[in-house]
């Protein structure tokens, strides 16, 4: 136990739905701190997001499936939870983000690629999603 005492919780957080948006809350600013620095923001490129990728299936692969909390409020709680629904969101967005600012040097940096910037970032978040 984490010697915490349920009314203490509830004085702090209204029920079981707040506190879960307050996990949700925070795994979201976890994981974008997370990811900021394995992409070497702001200074990594098209590499960097392809080394990326390559760790994050060999991990994958190492220690089985393990969920994305945000992937599955959006499945789970998203459509009955606004404020789910909206952090949720926000995840996205600081994911279109994460991959847009190396997106954008490896651009700069003269590597080519078919498409808008816009359709190469959105390429890359729904294919770390789906990892």
């Amino acid at each position: 136990m984490a010697g915490v005492a349920r009314y203490g919780v509830y004085q702090e957080l209204a029920d079981k739905n707040a506190l879960y948006r307050a996990a949700l809350e925070r795994y979201r600013l976890l994981a974008t701190a997370k990811h900021k620095t394995q992409l070497k923001i702001p200074k990594g490129g098209l590499a960097k997001i392809k080394n990326y990728f390559i760790g994050l299936s060999k991990k994958r692969a190492s220690e089985g499936h393990r969920s994305c909390m945000a992937r599955q409020a959006a499945v789970d709680r998203s459509q009955n939870d606004s404020r789910v629904a909206e952090i949720v969101d926000h995840v996205m967005e600081d994911m279109r983000t994460v991959f847009g600012q190396p997106v954008g040097t490896g651009i700069a940096q003269g590597v080519k690629r078919d498409g808008s910037q816009e359709s190469l970032v959105e390429f890359l978040v729904g294919l770390q999603r789906s990892i």
